[in-house]
């Protein structure tokens, strides 16, 4: 009964922000680490996609710095439909309404919003665990699952690297039925 009672909990806020662009900007302000993240993800004037890997932290310590990237080709411009969508799937409320995992995280995409040269946020996404990391200033201001929106990110980021066969291998059922119980009312 519990878990019923704190599941509807944590619903009725996403039930509320659909008709509520104040509370949609302010349940995905938190899940970015702030407001000011949300700020620069929406006038960002330069989006960029980049493919890379990650070494896994061997020690907590390691885990709270800025992930040591394994860099696998250069940054492209993402422009264009593939930018509205990608920046309309991270400003959705619905996008972080997911449980974390327990997982591996592993980078397979960074995508970074430059508002000006001394205003950047990056997501570094991981599409095995469905999770990410926030970086603002060279600190992780958040992580978390991105359920909600897998399938909207994974179809961009498919778009952008069409030729990248260990992305392409990605498929977004296993992600489909969970993200549609997270928006029932029911378990």
């Amino acid at each position: 009964m519990k878990v019923l009672f704190s599941l509807l909990l944590s619903l009725s806020p996403l039930l509320a922000q659909q008709a509520n662009p104040k509370l949609n900007d302010l349940s995905v302000s938190t899940a970015l680490g702030g407001p000011e993240i949300l700020e620069v993800v929406k006038n960002a004037k330069t989006i960029t996609a980049q493919r890379v890997d990650s070494k896994v932290a061997e020690s907590e310590a390691e885990a709270v710095k800025h992930p040591e990237l394994i860099i696998l080709d250069e940054p492209v411009a993402v422009t264009g439909k593939e930018s509205d969508d990608l920046r309309a799937a991270l400003t959705s409320g619905s996008t972080y309404l997911s449980t974390s995992k327990r997982c591996v995280f592993r980078a397979n995409v960074r995508y970074a919003f430059i508002a000006s040269p001394e205003e950047k946020v990056e997501f570094v996404l991981c599409f095995g665990c469905g999770e990410m990391e926030v970086w603002h200033k060279g600190k992780m201001v958040s992580f978390g699952p991105f359920d909600g929106g897998y399938a909207r990110l994974l179809d961009v980021t498919k778009r952008i690297f069409p030729k990248d066969e260990f992305i392409a291998a990605f498929d977004t059922k296993i992600f489909e039925e969970r993200a549609a119980r997270m928006r029932e009312a029911t378990p």
